[in-house]
């Protein structure tokens, strides 16, 4: 064999060396620019639209900037500046897609509803909240970005609702601590080996079937770990802290086994570190003990679907964390507010008092609005939808909470015609709305005694006693009358036709026929009631 050239060695270390640096490159390339991008790589997010998320270096994925509610830290709607005013009380929610509010506004989810709650039993304080949850996030995602975000939050109050489901999901090739690990020691190594990762088909289809393959994303032993460990750092920095054991449908505990020992690790967690604790289940059988869902393509009265708690559950789980966490309430109203008049979609309070500072809510009833000052007035826009009855207008600013008014919303409009066709009478109802909302109409020849109050104004058909709900709200599926449905069309107007059989025999006399409707969009649930329209269903 020929003997090698003396040079072979210093050829050997430059290639070494060379080498070495090229990877070392590729791996500070990789972690400025966050890659890989392993968002996609979960059975919780690979559904969502690929814009979505964008890469985060630590918690795996973010809120895209493209999303109109996302902020400075990749989550969802409004957060704190780095200084914090003497008087505020800032509530940080953390978790998941429950916390974030899928399927809701974003004024709707639990936290905001509970801010509003605190704000009015402090008029006098500056109550804000902040979301730290997203869709498909972890105990791992949560600690991870509590981590980070805590320090500048610097929160007074601190509530979890973690273990709803991301944990529980199967670990698509590994988990979520491992995953985070081999991100910490090479992201070129997870570049490399996510070539060779087996596609997430099987573990749908296994998923779906109520198997767990492999092993969860975070184990119920590490999510304890993990819940126990943000609670640790929130005590130690000041924080409050109180927890949300979670609940579902009861047949997505009968299809996925193993769900509910995340709950019972935050049952007993909460109890042995003496953390205020609301069962969601306890508070579901509050809400409704029928469990029927209140309107088409949802799973019950509490839930819109497997885990994603309805509007009407994320009230309710706000009021009775304000009763557990702040027992005092609100202060009794000294004075009716001033009736304000809208001039078209517009709402203007003539000289406010206000100073011409930062306006961190404004609020007409339940719905935050946008508003600016036009000199000394304050205009606030009113939604096209905001439900008939009274709404108060409550600005909250640096100094605490301020009622500037109240504006009155009359019912919907809608009209009857009556068209006879031989034996058989039909009868249209038409109205308008925004497009694309779902009409529900019932129609029955009588008229309830007493109006029953809802988020959408009173419905004022039958609805039974005995079969109302405690909480007397959304369950429209109640009610004695016939159920007609439909959807605004794209030119704003909508019709139903009721069709009065022929009575056998000799004619009878005509009877009053009463109707109201609901637009609603089927996504939020936010609408508003008609006015009760009434005809004759014969001449």
């Amino acid at each position: 064999m020929a003997p090698l050239p003396r040079r072979w060695p210093h050829r050997l270390l430059s290639s070494l060396v060379g080498t070495g640096a090229a990877l070392l490159l590729a791996e500070l390339v990789l972690r400025s620019l966050g890659l890989p991008d392993t968002s996609r790589w979960f059975l919780s997010t690979e559904t969502f639209a690929a814009d979505t998320f964008v890469a985060d270096p630590e918690c795996f994925w973010r809120l895209s900037p493209k999303d109109p509610d996302s902020n400075a830290q990749g989550l969802r709607g409004p957060w704190w500046e780095s200084t914090k005013a003497g008087n505020e009380l800032r509530i940080l929610a953390v978790g998941d897609s429950c916390t974030y509010g899928f399927g809701v506004d974003w004024q709707d989810a639990w936290a905001v509803q509970l801010e509003r709650l605190v704000q009015a039993a402090h008029p006098d304080r500056l109550v804000r909240s902040a979301l730290a949850g997203l869709p498909g996030y972890s105990t791992f995602q949560d600690r991870r970005l509590l981590a980070r975000v805590l320090p500048d939050a610097q929160p007074d109050l601190v509530v979890f609702y973690c273990g709803a489901w991301n944990d529980f999901v199967p670990a698509a090739g590994t988990s979520d601590d491992d995953l985070g690990a081999q991100l910490s020691a090479s992201r070129l190594g997870v570049l490399l080996g996510g070539l060779f990762r087996p596609g997430l088909d099987g573990y749908r289809t296994a998923f779906e079937l109520g198997e767990t393959p492999q092993a969860h994303r975070v184990s119920p032993d590490a999510f304890a770990q993990h819940l126990e460990a943000m609670v640790t750092v929130c005590r130690q920095r000041g924080a409050c802290v109180a927890m949300v054991a979670p609940t579902h449908p009861a047949t997505t505990l009968q299809r996925f086994a193993g769900l509910g020992e995340y709950r019972e690790r935050v049952l007993a967690l909460a109890e042995r570190l003496q953390v205020p604790c609301i069962d969601l289940a306890a508070v579901c059988r509050q809400l409704d003990p029928t469990g029927a869902p209140p309107l088409p393509g949802h799973a019950t009265a509490c839930f819109l679907d497997w885990v994603h708690p309805a509007p009407n559950l994320h009230a309710a789980l706000a009021r009775a964390l304000a009763a557990q966490l702040f027992p005092g309430g609100a202060p009794p109203a000294t004075a009716s507010p001033p009736l304000l008049t809208a001039d078209g979609q517009d709402l203007i309070v003539p000289g406010s008092g206000l100073a011409r500072g930062p306006l961190h809510r404004v609020w007409l009833g339940d719905r935050n609005v946008p508003a600016r000052f036009v000199g000394d007035d304050l205009c606030a826009r009113v939604p096209h939808d905001l439900p008939p009855g009274e709404h108060v207008l409550q600005v909250v600013d640096g100094t605490g909470a301020h009622t500037l008014g109240r504006l009155v919303v009359p019912p919907l409009a809608m009209r009857a015609e009556r068209t006879v066709r031989g034996d058989t009478t039909e009868l249209v109802f038409r109205g308008e709305g925004l497009p694309g909302r779902m009409v529900l109409l019932w129609a029955t020849y009588e008229r309830a005694h007493e109006a029953v109050a809802t988020p959408f104004g009173a419905f004022a058909l039958p609805v039974p006693a005995v079969r109302q709900p405690v909480a007397g709200v959304q369950r429209f599926d109640l009610a004695v009358a016939d159920r007609h449905r439909t959807t605004v069309d794209t030119h704003g107007a909508w019709s139903v036709t009721v069709t009065v059989p022929a009575t056998a025999g000799a004619p009878a006399a005509p009877r009053q026929v009463f109707a109201q409707a609901l637009l609603v969009d089927p996504r939020t649930l936010r609408g508003a009631l008609t006015e009760v329209c009434s005809i004759a269903d014969g001449p």
